[in-house]
């Protein structure tokens, strides 16, 4: 037991080393997309999970480049009449900022 006023045998080693810790470093990079279609659109990115609400035909939302692939090969449709093209019609495309 320790009395009062006294240091205990025991001591903690002091610690001096500080270990630096890196984390992999993402390249987060977007693209605009247009929703082609009239209705409000509540997409999620299918590698992500990601959240894109457009709002209306001409909405452009950032994407995260990952996800782009499978939003601009969406289709709506598949018939041969009303404008479609056997393949169905596109719901979404790529933005080309110049």
């Amino acid at each position: 037991m320790e009395s009062a006023g006294q240091m205990s045998k025991y001591s903690l080693p002091s610690i001096n080393k500080v270990e630096t810790v890196y984390a992999p470093k993402y390249d987060l990079s977007f693209r605009a997309v247009r929703l082609l279609i009239d209705a409000n659109v509540n997409a999620t990115g299918y590698v992500t999970g990601n959240s894109y609400k457009f709002d209306g035909a001409g909405s452009v939302v950032d994407v995260d480049e990952r996800d782009v692939e499978n939003l601009v090969n969406k289709r709506q449709g598949g018939r041969q009449c009303c404008g479609g093209t056997g393949h169905g019609n596109a719901v979404f495309e790529l933005v080309e900022v110049t």
